[in-house]
């Protein structure tokens, strides 16, 4: 999985930088389970068949937690991910989970795109057809098929990534639900919405570049960056959207294989950009805090990791994607907020330029 660093490097700076993250061990006793500190979700010594024989944390909080599983009988690696992602959208996810999958194709053998398989499950009682679930019959000497399985558990993201060396895949879509219930994951508490397929939007957004919100500006720029930093998850609501209200998200043209633009109901001024297939999600629209305080109308830019929500510099007008992600090589912050336990109202706010 891609990582990103998140860090404060002064009071006044937000600093992205983009190697990989680090993975330290996750301390195991052989045959016995685990257990994920914050969910409470266990994670067992063997299931279906597969052994657990090692666990990474992707940080020190367990927000972004894997598990390798093999079964030598069926010559299958198992891969199981836990993680908490800057939305939980498992269409968006497992888009650019298999656009990962896609890209190891030289490590195991050719992909045949015509036998690819797509199809939903229902993990739980109350997350029915939410699960997606990826597969393809792979030729060559390393492989015979590979695929993922992407499930959403509350807050967070379960995915199971497999390839085998002798099953079909008609048999790995069978061993990827297998695996998943083998894990015995009790139902979430909140119900999960129905996955949808992926499709490309039948329009783009616009290139042009926006202007950045004057730095001078301070009041409108800390008014609405105070009202965003008390209430992320508005900040992360598609514009207009009423309780009940289901997004469809579609692909936008501009996405490339480092980044993934994903649009709301085909709306033209908010979007979704999901960078690698790790969690971290940039939440691009109108300013939620500028339109409760009633001020002058502008565009944020929020980026949420596993374990916290950053808020940027807002634009004039809608940023281009490619201004967006360019925006991460020298970000302006003007708030942080965790996303870890008991630690939500550590809220830091800057001065804008400073």
């Amino acid at each position: 999985m891609s990582k990103w660093i998140a860090a404060i490097s002064s009071a006044a700076a937000l600093l992205l930088a983009t190697p990989v993250l680090a993975a330290g061990p996750v301390a195991l006793e052989e045959g016995k389970a685990w257990t994920h500190a914050e969910t409470g979700l266990s994670i067992p010594g063997s299931a279906d068949g597969f052994r657990r024989f090692e666990g990474r944390d992707h940080g020190s909080s367990q927000s972004d937690v894997m598990f390798q599983f093999d079964d030598p009988k069926t010559q299958t690696r198992a891969t199981l991910y836990l993680f908490r992602a800057g939305t939980n959208q498992v269409s968006i996810w497992a888009d650019r989970a298999e656009v990962s999958m896609l890209g190891a194709e030289s490590s195991y053998g050719k992909y045949d795109r015509n036998g690819r398989l797509w199809s939903r499950i229902s993990p739980w009682s109350n997350a029915k057809d939410s699960a997606i679930r990826i597969v393809y019959p792979v030729g060559g000497a390393k492989a015979t098929s590979t695929g993922l399985l992407l499930a959403v558990h509350g807050d967070w993201l379960i995915k199971v990534r497999m390839t085998s060396s002798v099953m079909s895949a008609a048999e790995m879509e069978m061993r990827l639900a297998s695996f998943l219930s083998a894990l015995d994951i009790p139902a979430a508490k909140s119900a999960a919405q129905t996955a949808a397929a992926m499709t490309d939007c039948k329009d783009k957004l616009e290139t042009n570049s926006a202007k950045m919100v004057s730095r001078d500006d301070t009041n409108a720029v800390l008014g609405a960056g105070l009202i965003n930093a008390a209430a992320p998850g508005a900040v992360m609501a598609e514009p207009g959207a009423k309780d009940g209200d289901t997004s469809v998200f579609c692909r936008d043209a501009s996405t490339t294989p480092v980044y993934g633009v994903y649009r709301p109901n085909g709306r033209k001024n908010h979007y979704i950009m999901a960078i690698g297939d790790g969690g971290v999600t940039m939440v691009v629209g109108p300013d939620f805090g500028a339109t409760v305080a009633k001020a002058k109308p502008q565009f944020s830019v929020t980026v949420l990791t596993t374990d916290r929500v950053v808020g940027l510099m807002p634009y004039q007008t809608l940023p281009s994607p490619k201004q967006t992600f360019d925006s991460l090589s020298s970000p302006q912050a003007v708030y942080l907020v965790s996303r870890l336990p008991g630690k939500e109202k550590e809220v830091q706010v800057f001065s804008p330029g400073k």
